[in-house]
């Protein structure tokens, strides 16, 4: 019984965000069309680019902002205690629902943009450079969700959100810095530099390592009020 009632909890999320979800897909799908019938402007394709970017990061804020923290502030967990559902099973179906709802878009939004970046002048070497940009947006996700997880604190949220707002410029001026990264983003064909691959390890493992620390919050601490 309780399963199913999980199981209700997160389709019932997707029904809810399923606006967000349509609008940033829309979104997305728009800043890539201006990138690819653009007319082949560096400027163009800049422009698109920069806007698919706050894309993912506009849906990564709203989707924890409303799933995990509004209900929070919102005290639902008040109605959910009246189910026959744990605590921990509701702040698992959080988790759950919070990655399927940001990562469904984030990889039909991945795949679009490596084939506009395929299907356009712009030389493909960009292809590694946009995905280690992306992989960051989703480790600032599991971030956020992680510590909006563990605690109930609109301050901590908005350091996460300044900090991973801004760090994002510190990574992509640090790749474009970097000889190899320069030289291979100009090549006809994808060339995955060393600074490339190590930056895309790093933020893999720490989106496993965020994820760990969510799941093991949730199931030591008892009260998600």
């Amino acid at each position: 019984m309780s399963r199913s009632i999980v199981t209700r909890l997160i389709l019932k999320d997707f029904y809810l965000q399923w606006p967000t979800l349509t609008g940033s897909l829309v979104l997305g799908f728009a800043t890539l069309a201006l990138a690819l019938f653009g007319g082949g402007s560096p400027v163009t394709f800049y422009v698109g680019s920069v806007s698919f970017i706050c894309v993912l990061i506009l849906l990564n804020v709203l989707l924890v902002g409303s799933i995990v923290a509004q209900e929070k502030k919102d005290r639902v967990i008040l109605f959910v205690l009246s189910l026959p559902v744990s605590t921990t099973q509701y702040a698992l179906a959080k988790l759950v629902s919070s990655l399927l709802a940001f990562l469904i878009p984030f990889c039909l939004l991945g795949a679009a943009a490596v084939l506009v970046i395929a299907l356009t002048p712009i030389p493909h070497g960009l292809i590694p450079l946009t995905l280690a940009v992306m992989m960051y947006v989703c480790l600032y996700f599991c971030i956020f969700l992680t510590v909006a997880l563990a605690v109930d604190s609109a301050g901590w949220n908005t350091v996460v959100i300044v900090c991973g707002n801004v760090l994002l410029n510190f990574l992509i001026a640090w790749l474009l810095n970097r000889p190899s990264v320069a030289h291979a983003s100009k090549a006809a064909a994808a060339v995955w530099a060393p600074e490339i691959l190590a930056t895309l390890a790093v933020e893999t493992l720490g989106c496993l390592l965020a994820l760990g620390a969510a799941v093991v919050t949730i199931l030591r601490k008892k009260d998600f009020l």
